[in-house]
């Protein structure tokens, strides 16, 4: 099995949904520090 794509969101379409949103605060609101959550990097990655 090919683990060059390993990784992501466990549930991709709530989850995802969630981190753009995240994002889309963080860029809205300058100065704002925002954690996001529930993706997990490819392997050689953290």
């Amino acid at each position: 099995m090919n683990d060059a794509l390993s990784g992501g969101f466990a549930a991709p379409p709530i989850e995802s949904a969630t981190a753009f949103r995240a994002m889309l605060e963080a860029m809205a609101r300058p100065g704002t520090i925002v954690t996001l959550t529930g993706a997990e990097p490819p392997a050689p990655l953290s």
